[in-house]
């Protein structure tokens, strides 16, 4: 038994992570929003533009065009990102009763595969129907 014990140690040494994309979409869109929790989605306000200005030889005379802005008020729903792992059944037992130590490498996978998600959603937005992207 030790002589496999012994092998899995220098195995873990061995190992070497993946080449990974680095992760910089909460570096480049730094504002949050703090949730409650249990809520997936959010309202926002959005500003309309005006119309377009008038360029004349002068000023004008008499009534002028007026605009103004409009405030609308929209409701996004925001996508959930995650990534379901397993964890072997005897691993977690023996970390129940023993307190032996479970390998972090797949949850730290598990992590990257989402930064990698959100990165693409952040750059080039989702299209949950296939076809339009938000």
């Amino acid at each position: 038994m030790t002589k496999f014990a012994d092998a899995a140690k220098y195995l873990d040494k061995q190992m070497v992570e993946p080449l990974r994309q680095m992760i910089v979409g909460r570096k480049l869109f730094a504002k949050t929003v703090q949730l409650p929790k249990g809520s997936f989605s959010i309202d926002y306000d959005k500003i309309t533009e005006m119309s377009a200005a008038e360029i004349t030889m002068g000023l004008p005379a008499g009534e002028i065009q007026r605009d103004m802005i409009k405030v609308l008020t929209t409701n996004l729903k925001l996508p959930c990102i995650f990534k379901g792992y397993t964890i072997p059944r005897d691993t977690l037992d023996a970390f129940q009763k023993n307190g032996q130590p479970i390998d972090v490498e797949a949850m730290l996978s598990a992590m990257h595969v989402v930064a990698v998600a959100e990165d693409d959603l952040l750059f080039q937005g989702w299209a949950p129907n296939g076809t339009t992207y938000v």
